[in-house]
């Protein structure tokens, strides 16, 4: 028994060793851990530092490029847009309808037309006694009656006054003033 005791004893000396050893393996793990850890970032930071331009200037290059690409797309879509236009608009011009560029210039002499309108009828108001003209008929809905009323330019611009209330008049209208059965002028209600 002695012998199986003097075995234990052993053993168990031995597991001690064992344990203290695996304790010895972590203490030092931990240290070493420590440095290594530590000694990782700052060669990594060293490595990002020295890695840092080349990445800055690789990007630059490549938003570069890709603006480049973009600007190209842009231009060859603008010009097969453009040829597409044009195919349209010759095949509506065979078919009588105006261009754009037509509809433009026409819509610009209007424009002109309707200024010296505008023009002329401003002086011949302005020639008026107290800006006013001779009371006249208006109409500011298609089909409706002529009414009786004032047209009156002052520098605020021009107002009709109607001898009778009027409804549902509203801004964007347009109103027409005649002479008898001739229209004389119109303008845009505001």
């Amino acid at each position: 028994m002695a012998k199986k005791k003097k075995k234990e004893k052993e053993f168990g000396e031995s597991v001690h060793r064992v344990w203290l050893a695996g304790l010895g393996a972590l203490a030092t793990a931990e240290d070493e851990g420590t440095k290594l850890f530590n000694a990782l970032v700052a060669r990594g930071r060293k490595f990002e530092r020295s890695m840092k331009t080349p990445v800055d200037k690789a990007t630059d290059r490549v938003k570069g490029a890709v603006e480049d690409v973009r600007g190209r797309a842009g231009k060859t879509v603008g010009r097969i847009e453009q040829a597409f236009d044009d195919q349209i608009d010759a095949a509506l011009h065979r078919f009588g309808v105006p261009t754009r560029k037509e509809i433009a210039a026409l819509t610009r002499k209007v424009d002109k037309l309707n200024r010296a309108l505008q023009y002329e009828w401003t002086n011949v108001m302005m020639t008026r006694p107290n800006h006013q003209l001779a009371a006249t008929t208006f109409r500011v809905r298609y089909r409706q009656p002529l009414q009786p009323a004032t047209l009156i330019h002052n520098v605020e611009g021009i107002y009709i006054m109607f001898d009778k209330r009027q409804r549902g008049i509203t801004p964007g209208q347009f109103a027409a003033w005649y002479e008898g059965e001739e229209l004389i002028g119109s303008g845009v209600i505001q």
